[in-house]
């Protein structure tokens, strides 16, 4: 009954559900959980287990079937006694890298699951510098100063010194961690620099391990190219352990027996951790729903105020200019009626001055249309409406706006070209008014049957990771408008350093929908 539970799991688990690390959530680990005790219960043994482990998170961290992994580089190592390696790791480390024998108590990472971006990187066997490495206190912690810190934490001596700030750990249980280097690039922790991180593409780190089995270490380390923040981290944790469940189990199909003296109590014991940390963890998400939906409340009640004042705005408009501009077209024209000139000179004159006046309102009124609801966007189509509005700003205001704009052939949804022309205006709005430079750029285009559009500056910048409840109506909306669309909106600024807005909505494929205008081993 259990192995029938456990395989209609892995199933449900294997339906492409793919994710995110950027926008990890407690639904996507609760299924990467199933996915590990599904391939876990099906191992015969680590080896088989740690390589499908490493191909399960290569395929199902990106954010569409055809897209690109998130992940570069994902690996599994187990640390192990030397006497226990594998024969032909063996060789290869006494005789393809020019050792001597190590020692019979020394331990040594052995790679056993490796897939990546680089088709050398999707089989252990293959790795030319890490399929087997000592860990040696002399050399260790100065080839690999990431693993040597991870190991510290769990009572393996390394005696070189820390390197400081860039890496953090914390603890998912007795004898499990989960480490995360969130910028990679110029990290001490990552000291494949020229060679790995910078023609890669590498972002940031994140990785686990703890002990199973009887003295055993797993270490799982996956290379991003996309930034993960903390809070994708703080969710790692309940992966980190029932990664280590899932290396007991396959320990205990090899052994068939306990992996300690109380039969199953190593392996009791962790799925108890691992279910009183999944209660902590879902009790730290309700508290966040409950956050965000005070925050949605705040920021619905931001729109009305915002809707209130933007009527307030246009009848300020219609009043001021267009009202009043009518108003004294009607006073020329009754004055034409009462007091008709002596001349018809002076009739074309006063005809000309009147018709000027109309121009005026006509501009008035269209200006403010344009600012309801952009015309152009219905008639000529998403890109030939951008062109237009930037070329206006630039007139009117002096910003120079380098752009790249491709035709949208695909389908859009009205709501989607909509959405995506109001985050530009916003942006390059927020430009005019915050970021203090004279010049931005703009890009749109089609990938992978997604529209990507990008705003960026080299301005003053600002600190994205805010307090909650404090940003600007103008993100805020601009995320509600992309969400409501199906795509992702992402943010990226630093202070002094300048700002890039980036949105991805996918195109539309059903009728109804209208288009736009007519290497090597590591």
């Amino acid at each position: 009954m259990e192995r029938t539970i456990t395989e209609h799991i892995g199933r449900e688990a294997d339906r492409s559900h793919l994710m995110s690390l950027t926008t990890l959530s407690l639904v996507d680990v609760a299924r990467l959980i199933a996915r590990v005790r599904h391939l876990a219960s099906h191992s015969s043994t680590i080896e088989s287990f740690a390589q499908q482990l490493m191909q399960s998170f290569q395929e199902t961290f990106r954010t569409s079937p055809a897209g690109d992994p998130e992940m570069v580089l994902s690996r599994c190592f187990v640390a192990q006694p030397f006497t226990e390696v594998a024969s032909d790791v063996k060789t290869w480390l006494q005789v393809g890298q020019r050792r001597t024998p190590e020692p019979s108590a020394a331990l040594c990472l052995s790679l056993m699951g490796s897939a990546g971006v680089v088709e050398g990187w999707n089989d252990a066997s293959r790795s030319s510098r890490y399929r087997a490495i000592p860990v040696e206190a002399d050399r260790f912690a100065t080839r690999f100063p990431m693993f040597a810190e991870v190991f510290r934490q769990v009572g393996i001596s390394i005696d070189k010194p820390r390197l400081g700030e860039g890496m953090t750990i914390g603890s998912a249980g007795t004898g499990c961690n989960v480490f995360h280097v969130p910028v990679a690039l110029g990290s001490p922790y990552v000291p494949a620099q020229e060679e790995f991180v910078k023609p890669i593409g590498v972002r940031s780190v994140v990785g686990f391990g703890g002990w199973y089995g009887q003295g055993l270490y797993f270490l799982v380390i996956l290379f991003s190219k996309v930034a993960i923040l903390p809070r994708s981290v703080e969710l790692l944790r309940l992966l980190a352990l029932s990664v280590r469940v899932g290396f007991n189990t396959v320990s205990g199909i090899i052994a068939k027996q306990a992996t300690s003296g109380c039969p199953g109590f190593n392996h009791i014991q962790t799925l108890d951790e691992l279910l009183t940390l999944y209660e902590e963890t879902v009790d730290v998400q309700s508290d966040l729903v409950v956050h965000q939906r005070d925050q949605l409340r705040a920021l619905a009640e931001r729109v009305m105020t915002a809707q209130e004042d933007e009527r307030r705005r246009v009848a300020g408009e219609l009043h001021d200019h267009v009202v009043s501009q009518l108003a004294a077209i009607l006073f020329g024209v009754r004055s034409l009626i009462q007091v008709a000139p002596m001349t018809r000179e002076e009739m074309m004159k006063a005809l000309g001055r009147v018709a000027d006046e109309l121009e005026e309102a006509t501009t008035s009124a269209r200006e403010l249309s344009l600012h309801l609801h952009p015309m152009m966007l219905d008639r000529v189509g998403l890109s030939s409406a951008l062109q237009k509005f930037l070329e206006d700003v630039t007139r009117r205001t002096g910003l120079r706006i380098a752009r790249t704009i491709e035709d949208v052939h695909y389908p859009l949804l009205p709501m989607a070209a909509a959405a995506l022309y109001r985050v530009a205006e916003e942006a390059i709005h927020n430009v005019r008014q915050h970021a203090a430079v004279d010049e931005a750029q703009l890009y749109l285009s089609v990938v992978d049957a997604t529209v990507v559009l990008r705003v960026r500056d080299e301005g003053r910048g600002f600190d994205v990771h805010h307090q909650p409840g404090t940003a600007g109506l103008g993100l805020c909306s601009m995320a509600e408008r992309i969400r409501h669309v199906g795509g992702q909106l992402r943010v990226e600024s630093r202070p002094g350093v300048g700002t890039e807005i980036e949105v991805r909505i996918p195109c539309a494929t059903s009728e109804g929908m209208v288009g736009d205008g007519d290497r090597r081993t590591l």
